[in-house]
């Protein structure tokens, strides 16, 4: 069940913060009390605007003060900076959820100054709409009611996975990055199919239903990859295959070594 009475906070007012609140408020179940900080006063403002349920706050410390489950909904730079400015106002109650890639549990305990009940979460962004895949790691010494406080509040945005943490940064250019790599596929075929005379809710209903039947037939039918390709006689990209997906292997790598790349020692 969710905690529809828990009160949340975001740090950070941005994309992904938007996507977890539109997925809730989709199904109903957003929090009746939500804090959000963002150094950015037009981010708070617009977010409090489209949800009754979110209020302002002045600082981090304001919104560690009022939330029980506290996001990190920045980039990973930020991260270690926020829990130096927060560490001392965070307590055993209070859970912090960074939905960062890069920084790991331990560089997050250093820069908080203690062991802090915290979970990791790398959020997809269909869980707007509650078809959602994320995944999630903890530390050993998470308790159950924390845990379980987090999956309440993620489930209805879709799927929610337990990985090991060291497979984060996969899953943050895999799942996390990966609409990115098909999105705009996606929209050709839609402006194709309106060039070739078929209206566009027909186009959107037969592209959005053979995309899925794709993806289903391809990892849930039980056939063999060249099986899948051998359901179809032609296969008109074949001669491109290599050149196409070379430039894939060159981005998704090159972001995971980004990722992975352990960032500079800190001056402090």
């Amino acid at each position: 069940m969710v905690h529809h009475n828990m009160p949340i906070g975001f740090i950070g007012g941005g994309r992904v913060t938007r996507i977890i609140m539109s997925g809730l408020s989709r199904r109903n179940v957003l929090p009746a009390q939500i804090a959000v900080y963002d150094i950015r006063q037009e981010q708070m403002e617009s977010l409090a605007s489209d949800y009754s349920a979110v209020r302002p706050v002045a600082s981090p410390a304001e919104l560690v003060s009022a939330s029980r489950m506290i996001f990190l909904a920045v980039h990973p730079p930020e991260v270690s900076e926020i829990l130096r400015d927060i560490g001392g106002h965070l307590d055993a109650d209070r859970l912090v959820v960074s939905l960062a890639p890069k920084i790991n549990f331990d560089q997050m305990f250093a820069a908080a100054g203690k062991s802090i009940p915290l979970i990791r979460v790398i959020p997809n962004a269909p869980s707007a709409i509650g078809k959602g895949y994320n995944v999630y790691s903890i530390p050993e010494h998470l308790s159950v009611d924390h845990l379980n406080r987090v999956i309440s509040l993620f489930s209805p945005l879709g799927e929610f996975k337990e990985v090991d943490e060291k497979l984060l940064e996969a899953y943050a250019v895999l799942t996390g990055m990966g609409p990115t790599y098909l999105w705009f596929l996606f929209q050709y075929f839609y402006r194709q199919a309106i060039d070739l005379g078929v209206e566009p809710s027909e186009a959107k209903e037969a592209l959005n239903t053979m995309i899925a039947g794709a993806s289903d037939t391809l990892f849930n039918s039980g056939l063999s990859y060249e099986q899948v390709l051998d359901l179809i006689p032609g296969y008109p990209l074949r001669k491109y295959e290599d050149n196409i997906t070379s430039l894939y292997r060159e981005v998704i790598t090159g972001l995971h070594e980004k990722l992975s790349a352990k960032p500079p020692a800190s001056a402090g």
